[in-house]
């Protein structure tokens, strides 16, 4: 593991950035001793989660050697299941120090979806507030609406937002295959908060049946006291219950039933060569944890 503090990695990812900057790269780290030597492992000083725009590459841009970084990258830079557990995996057992989110300007993938504001003289870039609606429904829905906080963020997005195209959020909900996750919301901020629903999103909150139910079961779990020994399995039917599609809800209950997190292997380390073997025991893991309990 690298024993490179967190303020000395960062220290390094900025010389680094400034000798790219200044067309000055040293390149170093990258030649067939260098490779020999990351045979045997890697210690990277530091994680970077970064766009996937071919534009920018982190080891370029903080003229990094082979094995120095651990970089993550996806689209939009936003990050999912999979590259959460990417980033958890090199802290709990490459010891990294630093994790750096890497934004840039002119990103294909998030730059239709930005408003620019004037912040002190400064623009700054910023969600749409029909995306940030968007993200703000998802985002509670996958972590069961479990804060107060949030429905009152969503709320005050609801009233500052009269000019929202509402036909077209729940267009966009619809293609994102999160149209009860937004109807659920608007529920929510109804029921608790008094927010005046829009007409369209108010008939679609009446035909699907399901949401109603399901912002009943929030406002149990907000403020009633709920038995600790039910959570997960509450949490993971609720979710389940806010997917629009069947396909997702299979992937959903695959990934939790096959993909370890990264501090479920801590109870079991293996080599790399035979890390696949946490898949397939990771069923055995959760039928040792919730299948064996004793009443």
């Amino acid at each position: 593991m690298s024993d490179v503090t967190w303020l000395d990695a960062l220290n390094r990812l900025k010389t680094g950035n400034m000798r790219f900057t200044a067309d000055t790269p040293r390149g170093l780290q990258r030649d067939g001793t260098r490779r020999a030597e990351l045979a045997a492992g890697q210690a990277p000083f530091a994680i970077v989660l970064s766009c996937a725009d071919s534009r920018v590459v982190p080891e370029l841009a903080f003229d990094a050697g082979l094995g120095e970084l651990f970089v993550v990258r996806v689209a939009g830079n936003i990050p999912n299941p999979s590259s959460i557990a990417s980033v958890e995996l090199a802290v709990d057992q490459l010891g990294a120090k630093l994790i750096v989110v890497m934004a840039h300007e002119a990103c294909g993938t998030t730059a239709p979806g930005l408003e620019h504001l004037n912040l002190e003289g400064h623009t700054i870039s910023t969600l749409s507030k029909s995306d940030l609606f968007l993200h703000l429904c998802m985002h509670g829905a996958k972590h069961h609406w479990q804060r107060l906080d949030w429905i009152c963020d969503l709320a005050e997005l609801i009233r500052s937002g009269k000019e929202m195209d509402w036909c077209g959020i729940m267009e966009q909900s619809q293609t994102f295959a999160s149209k009860r996750m937004t109807c659920l919301g608007m529920c929510l901020a109804q029921m608790l908060l008094g927010v005046d629903v829009p007409e369209k999103v108010q008939r679609e909150v009446q035909i699907d049946k399901r949401v109603e139910p399901l912002a009943e079961q929030v406002h149990r779990r907000l403020f009633q006291q709920a038995d600790p020994r039910n959570l997960v399995l509450e949490e993971i039917t609720f979710y389940l219950r806010t997917l629009d599609r069947w396909r997702d809800k299979i992937r959903y209950c695959l990934d939790r039933l096959f993909n370890p997190p990264p501090w479920s292997m801590g109870s079991l380390s293996l080599p790399p060569s035979l890390h696949f073997l946490y898949y397939f025991l990771r069923p055995l893991q959760l039928l040792k944890q919730y299948g064996f309990r004793r009443r």
